[in-house]
């Protein structure tokens, strides 16, 4: 007889991770229980009125999370009862990267209790300029093998999980996404082109700046005269990126920055795009690419991690190379909308 499953998610947040899991859970584990930090107040907003059984805990990830689970007794004691408490059950953490949950499998390893891990991808804290990325890398090394069973989104994360702990059996449930449903949408000849970023605004990884950086360098002499740039989403550099609109300069195009925050639904407002674009400096497999895809949207993205799974050479730039992202931007604008 199966197990039941129960889900614990380990964030404060809700990403396109946290969202997956949610489809994956209703495809695959509709009886599952879920656990949710008892301060992710989006997360709670999804699943109200859903009927999943859901349950509060107090052993959220935290700041540093790496040493957190090192330090922290209160929280490593919350996590060891929230096993206990459900030992019984097929455990599957969700875990952002493989710091945020890395209580819950010290805990496990305490309990001599199997749990699965489902991770979108195994990049380092060096690469992904974290603070104190020396320390929570030597940490990372013995938290990947603390878990035998990796659910991942992508080959190229297998094998990144599999370097990592070559004796874990990793398992590949890919992202995929229901297609949205939206207005019919043609641009007028006359009307701004407009160009979408939909995601948490964090510099470093979705790479906002870069993309201000290009539009910098575009030049205006073109068949188009008027850009209409727009923002879904929220997050720590949101109030540098409303900055960094003020001051942008460039006068041979007219560009017009428009900032929706935080959308539950982003294609009640992006069902308008003519172009999406991803600048990230590192990723999963964005969910919001796979819907614009779906939807027939034009999509470029950096040439990196999961993009290359299913985007088109010509739809991904080098994202260290400022010009050739300029020259992308311009070459969809000016040929392909």
């Amino acid at each position: 007889m199966q197990k039941d499953s129960a889900f614990i998610f380990c964030a404060k947040v809700v990403g396109g991770h946290e969202k997956m899991c949610l489809q994956m859970i209703i495809d695959a584990y509709p009886d599952a229980e879920l656990y949710i930090p008892r301060n992710n107040h989006r997360l709670k907003e999804l699943l109200e009125d859903k009927g999943y059984d859901i349950y509060f805990h107090d052993a959220c990830s935290q700041s540093m999370q790496s040493f957190q689970t090192i330090f922290n007794l209160r929280q490593m004691f919350s996590a060891l009862n929230l096993l206990n408490k459900i030992a019984n059950k097929n455990i599957i953490l969700v875990q952002g990267d493989i710091e945020l949950g890395s209580q819950f499998l010290v805990a496990a390893k305490l309990l001599k209790k199997n749990v699965t891990s489902y991770i979108p991808y195994a990049h380092s804290f060096k690469m992904m300029r974290k603070p104190m990325s020396w320390g929570r890398d030597f940490l990372s090394k013995y938290y990947y093998k603390l878990c035998n069973h990796y659910i991942t989104i992508s080959d190229c994360f297998k094998e990144d999980l599999l370097y990592l702990n070559p004796h874990a059996q990793v398992d590949i449930f890919p992202n995929y996404v229901i297609t949205p449903s939206v207005p019919f949408y043609c641009r007028e000849n006359d009307s701004p082109i407009k160009l979408f970023l939909i995601g948490r605004v964090e510099f470093y990884q979705k790479g906002h700046d870069l993309f201000i950086q290009a539009l910098t360098m575009l030049n205006g002499k073109a068949s188009w005269s008027k850009i209409e740039v727009h923002f879904i989403g929220d997050g720590k550099d949101l109030e540098e990126l409303k900055c960094l609109c003020k001051q942008f300069n460039n006068i041979t195009v007219e560009i017009d920055f428009i900032f929706h925050g935080w959308l539950n639904d982003v294609w009640s407002v992006a069902y308008q795009a003519d172009l999406i674009v991803i600048p990230s400096r590192y990723e999963g497999v964005p969910l919001v690419m796979l819907e614009a895809i779906q939807l027939g949207k034009k999509v470029i993205a950096s040439d990196r991690d999961g993009m290359r799974d299913y985007l088109k050479p010509e739809y991904l730039f080098n994202i260290l190379v400022q010009k050739e992202f300029s020259e992308k931007i311009f070459d969809f604008l000016e040929n392909k909308i």
